[in-house]
């Protein structure tokens, strides 16, 4: 069920329309104002837009490099596990000692 949220981002107000947690969206909030302000306080740019603009490429660049970082944990695993299962195949029953409890 969708509820409004308040939250601030460069000490202006916006109301959300959300379904997600209260906690969760002032934490995003709190971190795309972070950027913001990392960006301007860099000095080099001032103009809030084109600071909201550097931070929005910013962040789509995070989230595209942990995207791939975990595309890469991904093929190891896949890896890993069609060696252990090829392993596994390989190993015959009788060469597995049983025991019962």
């Amino acid at each position: 069920m969708k509820r409004s949220l308040e939250i601030k981002i460069m000490d202006q107000s916006y109301i959300l329309k959300t379904e997600v947690d209260e906690e969760y969206a002032k934490k995003i909030a709190d971190y795309l104002d972070g950027k913001i302000r990392e960006i301007i306080q860099g000095g080099k740019i001032i103009n809030v837009q084109n600071a909201v603009v550097l931070a929005a490429l910013n962040i789509v660049d995070e989230y595209f490099k942990c995207r791939e970082a975990v595309e890469n944990i991904n093929k190891i695993v896949e890896g890993k596990s069609r060696e252990l299962i090829k392993e596994l195949d390989e190993i015959k029953v009788d060469e597995v000692p049983l025991r019962f409890a």
